[in-house]
């Protein structure tokens, strides 16, 4: 009996050691080593497809806790690297990794010359955007976009009004409900919360563009062109805008 004893604690602490290291090997795959080194951006494997666009990983909601180190040399890479794919890469964690320390420099690579770095300066902010210090609030938000992923509209605006109510201050929360009250035909109310988005965070490319896309519904030309101006002022590159801005001098 103690040797049967012995055998399975024996056991138990191998699948322990081997739990552990699937661990490290998890973690590693993430931030970009396996052996507890810094992550090295100008090895790790870019995501692209054939059109040479990133692609985003389904498991990319949650925001990891990152070394404002780490950070720090994406930017450095974004600021100095004269290669496109080592900059995009940079960029590509960014889009995971930015906490909102880093919201000024992220605003900063709106202006990039390549636009698929500045989309993801931009998604990037848009996730800060949407976050809470509130659980709840942030367990509403990943609720609200399920729903609308499967097109339950009225879900998506009762789960935002929910989170409202424990956090009233989320910007992207505003532009998202926002987004949703147009999709329901209801541009007054729409109209109301993209401009709470805008007044919290005038930043908001997003809020912008949902505002201006209200304001052509409502017939007020004059208001719309600024918001949409606004927009790309901030993000000269945000395809939405530029699109609409097209219609609107047609």
């Amino acid at each position: 009996m103690r040797i049967g004893a012995i055998t399975v604690k024996a056991a138990a602490t191998a699948a322990g050691i081997v739990i552990a290291l699937v661990g490290i090997y998890v973690l590693g795959f993430f931030l970009g080593t396996g052996d507890g080194k810094e992550p090295d951006i100008s090895v790790r494997p870019g995501v692209f497809n054939g059109k040479d666009e990133l692609q985003f990983p389904e498991n990319g909601e949650k925001r990891r806790s990152v070394d404002d180190r780490i950070l720090n040399d994406y930017f450095s890479v974004l600021e100095a690297s004269d290669d496109p794919r080592e900059r995009r890469r940079a960029a590509f964690l960014l889009r995971y990794l930015a906490t909102p320390g880093v919201e000024e420099q992220l605003l900063n690579f709106l202006a990039d010359s390549d636009a698929i770095v500045a989309q993801s300066c931009s998604e990037a902010l848009m996730r800060i955007w949407m976050q809470s210090d509130s659980q709840r609030a942030n367990h509403f938000s990943r609720r609200a976009r399920k729903a609308w992923e499967s097109g339950e509209i009225e879900k998506t605006i009762t789960l935002l009004r929910n989170m409202a109510k424990l956090d009233p201050d989320i910007p992207d929360m505003y532009r998202f409900l926002a987004d949703a009250l147009m999709e329901r035909g209801d541009i007054p109310r729409a109209t109301d919360a993209a401009r709470k988005a805008v007044d919290l965070k005038p930043e908001h490319f997003a809020a912008h563009y949902i505002l201006a896309r209200c304001k052509v519904k409502l017939g007020e030309e004059d208001i719309a062109k600024h918001h949409i101006n606004k927009a790309l002022e901030i993000y000269p590159t945000y395809a939405a805008a530029k699109e609409l801005k097209e219609k609107m001098q047609n």
